[in-house]
């Protein structure tokens, strides 16, 4: 019934009011009227014509005043509990948009504080995924020089293998066994075809440093313990010895063709195929080995110059812009480049140690 008439009690029903009015008015008034006779007895006064009129005059009007006075005192008091009741819907109105708000302002910095957790997540995510890709480019760069001082440290080998193998050559052909001497021959120029080999590796590794360092500042990282390509060569110096060893090795095959014999085991061998790595076959080593390894030899100078003036550009432009912030390089990284540095020094003057026999079939 409450939840019905929620605001019961709060106003007075005019028609009500009006019907109880009519309906007890008589009696009222009949009561009030025998009220004032019977007190006007009671003190002695007689109640004559006048006084009965008076009395029923009076009467009426004390009644419909008394009323009036009724129906005023219940609307005031319908009013006061309305105006009680407003207040206090007011009052809970207004606690519950608090309790809103604050429930609003609550969710809200929470939702706030997730997007800022996710935020910085995702920023450490993205910073470790970033010193995760230069940890790799640095291996990939360490990897790449080791790769190239491992060429450089087989050059003397390459070198004194063709060396043995020349020398067995002379041997044999001194004592006619027509067969071992070509195999000799054969397994000498193999040796300088690995050496062609190993300098072109140290050419690629040149090449792809460069790209690696500029790759690392793509990505925001320190190039600068990279800064030069760990192999450095004399171009003239290790070609003049090849030059040399190429000289002897094609005047002996052309020396020992002039032979009967060593011509005929020289045609049965000089096409054969996948002897020499990068050539047809023996009778193509032979012709193109000199030129060979001499542009071999030359691009590596040219690709090594190459990759340093790259890196030395890319870590001028890191210099340059200072809305770079470059993560530098770990000391792993950077201590291992400078091992390989300082290998280098002792291979280099072993390569350039290196010597040629001067080797002669013609005695």
């Amino acid at each position: 019934m409450q939840e019905a008439q929620p605001h019961e009690g709060e106003s007075v029903n005019g028609k009500s009011f009006g019907c109880f009015a009519i309906v007890s008015f008589p009696f009222l008034t009949a009561i009030l009227v025998l009220a004032f006779m019977y007190m006007l007895a009671g003190i002695g006064v007689h109640v004559g014509r006048d006084e009965a009129i008076a009395i029923w005059i009076i009467s009426p009007i004390m009644v419909i005043l008394s009323m009036c006075l009724v129906y005023s005192s219940m609307s005031a008091s319908a009013a006061r509990r309305k105006k009680v009741r407003l207040e206090r819907e007011a009052k809970e109105r207004a606690q519950k948009e608090a309790e809103l708000r604050e429930r609003q302002v609550r969710e809200e910095a929470a939702r706030a504080a997730r997007v800022a957790e996710r935020a910085r997540e995702t920023a450490v995510r993205k910073a470790r995924e970033k010193r995760d890709r230069l940890a790799r480019i640095a291996q990939y760069i360490t990897n790449n020089s080791e790769l190239a001082v491992d060429a450089m440290q087989r050059l003397p080998g390459w070198l004194a293998a063709a060396d043995d193998n020349a020398r067995l050559a002379v041997a044999h052909y001194q004592d006619g066994a027509f067969s071992p001497f070509w195999s000799d021959i054969e397994q000498a120029y193999r040796f300088l075809a690995e050496y062609r080999d190993s300098v072109i590796a140290i050419s690629q590794a040149a090449d792809r440093h460069a790209a690696l360092v500029e790759d690392m500042l793509r990505e925001g990282g320190d190039p600068s313990p990279y800064s030069h390509f760990p192999v450095t060569l004399d171009e003239n110096r290790i070609k003049n010895v090849l030059n040399e060893a190429i000289r002897d090795l094609g005047s002996m095959t052309y020396e020992a063709q002039k032979d009967p014999v060593f011509a005929q085991i020289w045609e049965q061998r000089r096409l054969t195929s996948a002897v020499v790595s990068g050539f047809a076959n023996l009778e193509t080593a032979v012709r193109d080995m000199g030129r060979a390894v001499v542009e071999s030899i030359e691009s590596m100078e040219r690709n090594i110059i190459d990759s340093n003036a790259r890196v030395e550009q890319a870590i001028e432009t890191a210099a340059s812009d200072v809305s770079l912030h470059l993560l530098d390089a770990s000391k792993e990284q950077a201590g291992a480049m400078q091992r390989l540095i300082g290998k280098v020094g002792g291979i280099e003057q072993e390569v350039y140690r290196q010597n040629w026999g001067h080797y002669s079939i013609l005695g």
